[in-house]
């Protein structure tokens, strides 16, 4: 089958390009055909970047405009009745500066719109200017208006850390949807599409009746390639595909499509806005396709210094659901003040439902009990993009410096190859004592049971640095759900296993050195016996040598390894 490399679109969210080049277009248009016959006016949608929305509200416009040949071959060609209605799009993604630069910016969006229909903005009020153009057009053409809003957030998700900014894009928001709600008559639909549910209490105070689809079952496949859309309308690439993959070592001679595919999902796909539909990264497929090679595509369009104040501001929330074990948040939450790092991660894409663990009651009976939902990393280059932002927040000093990653790095393997417990110990602790989080008991209150969280930070860090240093780690991690085993394999097929733990201060002990002294040492052995005895065995066949060590950390000034 022919490989049409030049038919896969890339960076193109519009429909008609699309149909007209004659490029792949995913069908969605059943989605349509769902709105249509369900008798809702109003509708939300809300996906991270890059993954269809604009070209989801692109083909909305151009059935709104009667472009029924551009439909000839998908879903809605004979279910749809292409009725033609005046239609209002406005890309909010371009807003950007003061409230006053976003009321100017808006006002620049619709005078394309008054020209091209004859129309007269009669203020400069952006706000009256929409209900006005809404009057008109209904007026006009003696039809309802389709009103679309793409990226309505844009400038809340550029600004995250600035409440005060937010506060006033929010009031901003509220005018501009009490104008479209003062015209409700007037409309036959309008869909708002955005990332982040910051602005969504605008929303729903002056377009009541909205329906947000954005973590629906019933819509969960809107946005995104299911696995069976990646095979059916990608397959005449997948042979080429492969050939390319083995060929450059990505894949084993002997791999198959099947195993193919499942690496395109395992690096790709798993992302879940409902627990249970679960689609791969459309920008990211169609680059892979395209390219043949499987690089972090979508991590190339994102801006790491973001991810990296979420984490530095709170660290322990992404050590979890970045190494396995996936914890219960609220998420459906409208307020800046009350939205956690874990929900902007989710609605950014970085974390993803796993499923929905139960529903959390209200308080008020008449106030709709919110979802509880469990999240995890979706896939291999979300967890890349993480371990960066982790990396921003924990390493800032080494960050580019190739001399010192190549100083440590020799030292490593020095005393891993001497077996110098003390002076691998000393490079550890010079390393972890330029970390500002290097010693997180202080931020926590040990009746709470936050020693895990303080171990998986350490287990993160330390992956990291091995990962900075350009070791190989190996991919049969036993006990990662705990955080605490690391395979390093050396380019000798040396492999040095790690084992990590966290000990707190006890009673006593801080006016008795000597005591914490022989319970860390202790602890230590014991990690090491537990290495021979459970992980070295399985490497005995295939390594040249294996090295087992125990660390143990204890605040910010111990740091104890054994051989």
């Amino acid at each position: 089958m022919e490989d049409k490399s030049d038919s896969i679109p890339l960076e193109i969210n519009d429909f008609k390009v699309l149909r007209e080049q004659e490029l792949i277009y995913v069908d969605k248009t059943h989605f349509i055909s769902s709105m249509l016959t369900s008798g809702i006016k109003n509708w939300l949608l809300l996906k991270p970047r890059k993954f269809g929305k604009t070209l989801f509200l692109s083909t909305l416009e151009n059935y709104f405009a009667g472009n029924q040949g551009f439909f000839k071959g998908l879903s809605i060609q004979d279910k749809g009745d292409f009725k033609k209605y005046p239609v209002i799009r406005l890309d909010m993604s371009i807003l950007n500066g003061s409230i006053d630069e976003l009321k100017e910016g808006l006002i620049t969006l619709l005078h394309p719109i008054s020209k091209r229909e004859e129309i007269i903005l009669k203020t400069d009020n952006p706000t009256y200017a929409l209900f006005g153009m809404v009057h008109d057009l209904k007026e006009k053409y003696n039809e309802n208006v389709v009103v679309l809003i793409d990226d309505y957030d844009r400038t809340i998700i550029d600004r995250i850390e600035d409440a005060k900014r937010i506060t006033e894009y929010k009031v901003f928001l509220s005018d501009l949807f009490n104008a479209l709600q003062s015209v409700k008559g007037d409309l036959h639909l309008v869909l708002v599409t955005g990332l982040s549910s910051i602005g969504r209490h605008a929303l729903r105070q002056h377009l009541p009746d909205i329906s947000d689809i954005s973590c629906s079952l019933e819509y969960g496949q809107i946005c995104g390639y299911t696995e069976q859309e990646l095979t059916s309308y990608f397959n005449p690439f997948l042979d080429g595909l492969l050939e390319k993959m083995v060929s450059i070592g990505f894949l084993e001679p002997n791999t198959d499509k099947d195993d193919l595919l499942k690496f395109i999902a395992k690096k790709y796909g798993g992302f879940s806005w409902d627990g249970v539909t679960r689609v791969l990264n459309p920008y990211s497929v169609n680059r892979l396709m395209h390219e043949k090679v499987p690089e972090g595509f979508w991590q190339k369009t994102m801006k790491t210094h973001f991810i990296t104040k979420l984490i530095a501001k709170d660290p322990y929330s992404f050590i979890l659901p970045h190494y396995g074990e996936g914890v219960a948040y609220v998420i459906d939450e409208d307020d800046i003040e009350n939205l956690t790092p874990e929900a902007v991660m989710f609605e950014a894409g970085f974390l993803t439902v796993d499923k929905i663990a139960s529903e959390d009651p209200a308080n008020d009976s008449k106030v709709k009990a919110k979802k509880v939902y469990e999240l995890k990393v979706p896939n291999e280059e979300v967890s890349s993009i993480l371990a960066k932002g982790m990396f921003g927040a924990l390493f800032p000093w080494l960050e580019g410096n190739k001399s010192k990653i190549s100083f440590y790095k020799s030292r490593i393997m020095e005393t891993l190859e001497t077996k110098d417990a003390k002076d691998f110990a000393d490079i550890i602790h010079s390393v972890f004592s330029k970390m500002a989080l290097f010693d997180p008991s202080a931020l926590f209150d040990w009746s709470l049971g936050d020693k895990t969280r303080i171990k998986c930070l350490y287990y993160a860090a330390l992956k990291k640095y091995f990962e900075l240093l350009g070791f190989t780690e190996s991919s049969d991690h036993p006990n990662e759900k705990e955080c605490t085993n690391i395979t390093i394999i050396f380019p000798d097929k040396t492999y040095a296993i790690f084992e990590l733990d966290y000990l707190s201060l006890e009673d006593g002990e801080e006016s008795h050195p000597e005591k914490l002294a022989k319970r860390i040492e202790t602890g230590a052995e014991s990690l090491v016996e537990d290495l021979k005895k459970n992980a070295a065995p399985k490497y005995k066949d295939i390594a040249k040598a294996v090295i087992t060590a125990g660390i143990i950390f204890c605040g910010g000034d111990n740091v104890f390894v054994k051989f």
